[in-house]
């Protein structure tokens, strides 16, 4: 009995789960199976009974993760799997110029190095790109630039980088000064103790070795006053060394909130 282009591409997902599909490459495989192009709307209307039945799972736009009805993994487990790749994937792609991972990413970085968790929304800073777009399922990367009066800071803020290698990626973020002024440059209510608290923490294991130069090299080229503002304040009663050296450099480049 002849085997359909139906059950050809099912035999093939089950051979093939707990993979990643890309759309460009189920349209080969229809085509290879149905023996000719297979019409758009035709393919997606299978994909959604696919979709439907448990042989398919939404990552992002065409991209699927290939599964089978009794093994319908939990999110968390495909985050593990598949959100540095995809990341990877999304910035290569989309964002081809240099960039780096920035605010309470980097200080989460700074804090547990490459264990740090996936976050519902990751902060690139790049030289030209600003939006908001999806990484896989509801995680998010925000793009960022710098600018001020026209002028492109990124190459100046690009001076003030490490990097590190996540899984096969090895990828650029803010040191801990740029970072520590970053998260508290436009805190959210919802998460601001929470951000506040690894501003402290922060301060205090890397105490030793956080620059003057590197906050001075930051706060003159006239971003992030408020943050200063704000880290001399939390840190003023517990590193108050520091603090008056930070409200000295608030004093020369910007202005005592």
């Amino acid at each position: 009995m002849t085997t359909t282009w139906i059950e050809k591409t099912l035999q093939y997902l089950q051979k093939n789960q707990r993979k990643m599909l890309m759309i460009d490459d189920f349209k080969t495989l229809l085509h290879t199976f149905f023996g000719e192009q297979l019409h758009e709307s035709r393919m997606y209307k299978l994909i959604h009974q696919l979709k439907n039945r448990g042989y398919l799972m939404s990552l992002k736009k065409d991209i699927f993760f290939i599964t089978a009805p009794e093994k319908t993994p939990s999110e968390t487990e495909l985050e593990e799997l598949f959100y540095r790749k995809l990341l990877k994937q999304h910035c290569q792609q989309y964002c081809k110029h240099q960039r780096y991972l920035g605010e309470l990413t980097a200080l989460e970085i700074h804090l547990h190095g490459t264990g740090v968790s996936i976050p519902e929304e990751i902060i690139v800073f790049n030289k030209e790109k600003q939006a908001l777009e999806t990484v896989m399922l509801k995680k998010k990367v925000s793009f960022k630039t710098y600018e001020a009066k026209s002028k492109n800071l990124y190459p100046a803020f690009a001076k003030h980088l490490q990097t590190i290698k996540l899984k096969s990626w090895v990828m650029n973020y803010a040191n801990i000064e740029l970072a520590l002024l970053e998260c508290l440059y436009n805190l959210n209510p919802s998460n601001r103790g929470y951000v506040e608290g690894l501003v402290v923490k922060a301060v205090k294991k890397y105490q030793k070795t956080l620059h003057k130069e590197h906050f001075e090299a930051i706060l003159k080229l006239g971003k992030h006053n408020t943050s200063a503002n704000r880290l001399y304040k939390l840190i003023k009663d517990t590193q108050p060394e520091l603090a008056q050296e930070i409200k000295m450099l608030i004093k020369k480049y910007g202005h005592v909130l």
